[in-house]
């Protein structure tokens, strides 16, 4: 059975970012946080937790401490998800574009593959 697109993988794994019927620029901004998101998810632990605790330092001085605080938490809960729900997939994506079709956000997505992960 062929792996299932990497478009339809994506926007399943950014869906936690977005609210219902998103437009499309709600899944733009999903879609380029999950996709470093999903590549930080293919580095070993160290050099993952290395890299998140300096994007940890690096947000905008002026976003509020409890927006910041639950940006956080999400996006920890989707490099969590990563790891465990979609740790198989050893594709990496390269580039993101968020395009209508129909009136529907979709994402067309260019990926590498580095293999199974299993």
């Amino acid at each position: 059975m062929p792996p299932r697109k990497m478009s339809e993988v994506l926007l399943e794994f950014c869906r936690p970012l977005m609210p219902d019927n998103p437009t499309k620029a709600q899944v733009e901004a999903a879609a380029k946080h999950a996709t470093i998101i999903w590549n930080l998810g293919l580095k070993p632990a160290a050099e993952r937790e290395r890299f998140w605790s300096e994007m940890v330092t690096t947000l905008p001085p002026a976003m509020p401490p409890p927006i910041a605080a639950e940006f956080l938490r999400i996006l920890r809960s989707l490099l969590d998800r990563r790891i465990t729900e979609f740790a198989a997939d050893g594709r990496a994506v390269a580039e993101c574009v968020c395009v209508s079709t129909e009136g529907e956000p979709r994402l067309r997505v260019a990926f590498f593959d580095r293999g199974s992960r299993n």
